[in-house]
């Protein structure tokens, strides 16, 4: 047990002696007695001033200085404090990583194989600390757990490798709240190095690891697996790429390929990495392994030509003698998204309500346009000359029939195609908005029925039935426009998000002039603003903003051609002018079918889920008007794609019918995953009558566990946590260590007493001797 004075210091009983002053004495008294004997001092200087010579007046003095001192050291009562002390145990804690990644093969024995020798071949060690401490074995992984203590009989059956991820960091912290209350004399840690966490694998030791550090205030002493056994393998450490990507686009993703073990002559040949794409493989690199190389940079540049979420994966092949191989792959999803949204829009004559929204669109920059104008037609009625003007022919062949499904929102704003032989075009236009295809007619004098579209194909994809054009169709009166039931929660007629308030807005916008006359709304279009006081066919209010879904494709009707007074007589009135803005942007996104204005909505919250565990998706469902759909039926289909696979193809593997929302018109499902691959999960209610409206997510179930991403540690943590907390990192093949833990530094006072040093006869008598030789002193010098 003496040997074992250095780790724990004295641990017996012992007497400690201090200097202490009893008098409890208050401030003001103390400062009187001081000025007291300042005086003292002052006043036997000036009265041997004249002595001579000077040895007799210095030592008047000092006699006289001696005096006040005792006094004042009486004044102020020294003791000697005397107590029974004995020093707390330490505690040493020994914390065992028990994560998967410990059962990995380590030259001839796994991780854990090397752990359990160590704690059985170092018995001596225990007993030893156990004598002169607390002894406590603890696992850590996910979680901080207990451990038997070596030689027990489960104790070789407790080291199970199944912790799903290395918290070392959280395990330090959860040990100081452990032993908030007792002191730590050191941390052993049996550990492989690797932390799984963010804060695990940055290069240094941020703030908050560095306050774990100083809290825990003990050596942290590390165990790892010999460092000369060589292990093998191939990783793809990190994927660099933008979550977002455009449509048509090049686009780049670089991976970081890491390797071990391979030096000498291991670091020959190539490696081969490749690129897939939704499993399918698109492009691949060759790289050459140099001598003493770890981190080898690979750079892919592809062309998304796919909306949607795009699976992404990089692989390594694998090479004879690597360790682990599940991790020579990593996928990423990508959304892919459109860079521009390619708008036609054509106007039959120049007007304000054009210019506004012509500029409008201009000013998006992510907005591509193509306006064309109808300045003059044959049908002018002053004839002009070709030298008069410098117009092309109205291109219809190539706008409506080469180039139509290029565009992904065809605006008609007071156009009347009759003039230009389009009409045996309209079909196609009917078609593209079938086809999933987005248009908008805006009213006006040759909009509608003034445009002669009654009985056209056009008339088909309309959300409104029009009059034939020999009755009154359109009516010039001022109005202020108003919101329909269905249009106070429209994203498109939602100026601002808060209902109450977007209410309010409507109420103050410009009033309106002109309106184009429909029969009424079809019966599958939802209006969202109406006229407050013309009526429809059925005697219902006009329909001003309507909207329908046709196919795969939506349109919009808006019977006005004055929507430009938001904008300029609002800013001229002191109001706000985006509202003209703002409603034609969300008028877009409804049309082209922006993901984010969904009816059902999709979201599976991890992207990349191992298998064995379940993967869970959110889902939103919301009725035509955008409210939520609470307790609203949904069918979810989660199927299994292989390489080519298209949105809703692949194998089924799980169905789950009749799944009903909740008051908030969400559902939350857990998916159970048994093998690798992408996976779509795919929602599917009627919200629309006759309609069934779907959503999709995607998601990667891998067999690569995120607790063996990295199966071979570098080592910088474990250096970096000794260093910061005065340990060190030693080897599991160790036998009987010597090791430098901290001293006890709590202790306990069994007894205490005072040993007054005032209250003494011998104080007496030296202030006796004092008093007399000062006055034999002051006699035989002549002053008495």
């Amino acid at each position: 047990m003496e040997g074992l004075d250095f780790l724990f210091g004295e641990s017996g009983p012992f007497t400690q002696r201090s200097l202490v002053w009893l008098g409890g004495w208050s401030v003001w008294m103390q400062v009187l007695v001081g000025v007291l004997a300042l005086g003292v001092v002052g006043l036997t200087l000036w009265n041997y001033r004249q002595l001579r010579p000077l040895g007799r007046r210095v030592l008047m003095v000092g006699l006289r200085l001696t005096i006040v001192v005792v006094l004042v050291g009486v004044f102020y009562q020294p003791a000697f404090l005397e107590e029974n002390v004995t020093k707390s145990r330490n505690h040493i804690a020994v914390l065992v990583d028990t994560s998967e990644s410990m059962g990995l093969p380590h030259g001839d024995q796994t991780r854990i194989g090397y752990v359990r020798r160590f704690l059985q071949a170092n018995q001596g060690l225990w007993e030893r600390l156990r004598e002169e401490g607390e002894l406590s074995f603890l696992s850590f992984g996910e979680h901080l757990g207990e451990l038997p203590e070596p030689g027990q009989a489960r104790a070789g059956t407790a080291l199970l490798t199944n912790g799903r991820s290395t918290r070392l960091i959280e395990a330090l912290h959860d040990l100081k709240r452990r032993f908030r209350n007792r002191d730590l004399g050191g941390v052993l840690v049996l550990t492989d190095g690797i932390d799984t966490t963010a804060a695990g694998q940055r290069a240094r030791l941020d703030a908050a690891t560095q306050a774990v550090v100083r809290d825990l205030d003990a050596p942290i002493v590390a165990f790892v697996p010999p460092t000369g056994v060589p292990v093998q393998d191939v990783e793809i450490a990190h994927l660099a790429y933008n979550n977002f990507a455009f449509l048509l686009n090049a686009t780049s993703l670089e991976a970081t390929v890491r390797v071990h073990g391979f030096d000498g002559p291991a670091a020959r040949g190539q490696l081969v990495v490749r690129l897939s794409e939704n499993g399918q493989e698109v492009d691949r690199r060759f790289v050459a392994l140099v001598p003493g190389q770890r981190d080898y940079p690979v750079a892919f540049e592809y062309v998304p030509r796919e909306l949607g979420k795009q699976v992404y994966g990089v692989s390594v092949d694998p090479v004879p003698g690597e360790l682990y191989v599940p991790n020579n792959a990593q996928q990423a999803i990508v959304n892919v998204i459109r860079d521009k949204i390619r708008v036609l829009q054509i106007v039959g004559q120049p007007s304000w309500d054009e210019r506004f929204l012509r500029n409008h669109l201009k000013q998006d920059p992510n907005v591509d346009l193509i306006s064309f104008f109808i300045l003059v037609n044959q049908n002018n009625y002053r004839p002009l000359m070709e030298h008069e003007t410098s117009l092309i022919p109205f291109p219809a062949k190539e706008l409506f029939e080469d180039e139509l499904g290029g565009f992904d929102l065809a605006i008609f704003q007071n156009f009347n195609y009759g003039p230009f032989r389009t009409r045996q075009y309209l079909p196609h236009i009917a078609q593209y908005v079938r086809d999933g295809g987005a248009f908008v007619m805006i009213g006006g004098p040759l909009s509608f029925s003034a445009g002669g579209y009654y009985g056209t194909p056009i008339t088909d994809v309309l959300p409104v039935d029009i009059p034939p054009g020999f009755e009154t169709t359109t009516d010039t009166r001022p109005y202020r426009a108003r919101l329909s039931e269905a249009g106070r929660t429209h994203p498109v007629t939602r100026l601002v998000q808060d209902p109450a308030a977007n209410q309010a807005v409507w109420g103050e916008l410009e009033d309106l002039e002109g309106a184009n006359m429909v029969t009424r709304a079809k019966p599958d279009a939802m209006v969202l603003a109406e006229h407050p006081t013309l009526r429809d066919a059925t005697g219902k209010p006009m329909p001003l903003v309507t909207v329908r879904e046709v196919g795969k494709g939506r349109s919009m009707a808006v019977t006005t051609d004055s929507l430009w007074h938001w904008s300029f007589k609002a800013g001229n009135g002191g109001k706000d002018p985006r509202h003209f803005d703002a409603f034609w942007s969300s008028a877009i996104k409804w049309l082209i079918k922006d993901p984010a204005l969904e009816l059902v909505r999709v979201r599976v919250l991890r992207e990349r889920v191992p298998v064995g565990e379940a993967a869970q998706a959110r889902i939103e469902v919301f009725l035509t008007d955008y409210r939520p759909a609470a307790d609203h039926r949904v069918d979810v289909v989660v199927r299994r794609r292989d390489a080519g696979d298209r949105p809703g193809q692949g194998a089924e593997v799980l169905r789950l019918s009749d799944q009903r929302t909740d008051g908030a018109g969400q559902l939350e499902v857990d998916l159970p995953l048994d093998a690798a691959g992408i996976y779509e999960v795919e929602a599917s209610a009627t919200v629309a009558q006759g309609r069934v409206t779907r959503g999709r997510d995607l998601f990667v179930a891998t067999e690569l566990n995120p607790e063996l991403e990295t199966i071979v540690s570098d080592g910088r943590l474990l250096d970096q946590l000794a260093e910061a907390s005065g340990g060190e990192v030693r080897s599991l093949d160790e036998v009987d260590p010597a090791l430098t833990l901290r001293e006890p530094r709590i202790q306990k006072v069994a007894s205490r007493r005072h040993r007054e040093l005032w209250n003494t006869p011998f104080i007496v008598l030296v202030l006796a001797l004092l008093f007399g030789a000062e006055w034999w002193l002051r006699r035989r010098f002549g002053y008495l």
